[in-house]
């Protein structure tokens, strides 16, 4: 039992005098506190403003099957924003895909046949964001302003299609879920 804790105090020791190694270091080089105490703070001002979260004028590439009123107005809340610019546009899956492997464009926006349809119809309406992953910040980033963008979009429908009927008893939708391609269970 007791050489037990010894076991577990070893690290705490070692670690003990690294720490008192360090200190004498320090105080016996007099030169080394205004390094160890002026030099962070000078990278802290100097660099905080090169560190921002802000992802802005995200390629993309449309897929725009519908072709109509109401995808142009989806598309327009898009390039309109800031964060996004549209880089590409093709009308066969494979090229949007094609752009994301090239690292032409991080994100295919895919907008299928009778979008406009469906949505007046149903009240439900189907589009894919093809985004792309290896860095995972940006891509929950550009997930994140899609989203904003596609609820504010779903907000406004109700004046973006005025002929629909019964708008007050069921708002049309554009349903948001998230897949990923080689991990579908995230």
């Amino acid at each position: 039992m007791k050489n037990d804790r010894k076991d577990y105090l070893q690290p705490l020791r070692v670690i003990g005098h690294i720490l008192r190694k360090e200190f004498l270091q320090i105080f016996r080089n007099r030169g080394m506190l205004p390094l160890i105490i002026v030099m962070p703070f000078i990278q802290l001002v100097i660099l905080s403003n090169a560190a921002t979260f802000d992802v802005a004028e995200v390629p993309f590439h449309l897929q725009d099957f519908d072709r109509s009123a109401l995808s142009e107005q989806l598309v327009k809340r898009f390039t309109s924003t800031g964060y996004f610019r549209m880089t590409g546009e093709s009308f066969r899956q494979q090229n949007g895909i094609d752009a994301l492997v090239a690292r032409k464009a991080d994100m295919v926006l895919v907008i299928p046949r009778d979008f406009e349809k469906e949505m007046s119809g149903t009240g439900h309406g189907r589009i894919q964001l093809l985004i792309n992953a290896e860095d995972g910040f940006t891509a929950g980033v550009v997930r994140a302003y899609a989203n904003d963008i596609v609820a504010g979009f779903n907000r406004d429908l109700p004046r973006l299609l005025p002929h629909m009927t019964g708008l007050s008893v069921v708002q049309p939708v554009i349903d948001i879920r998230s897949s990923g391609w080689y991990n579908p269970e995230l």
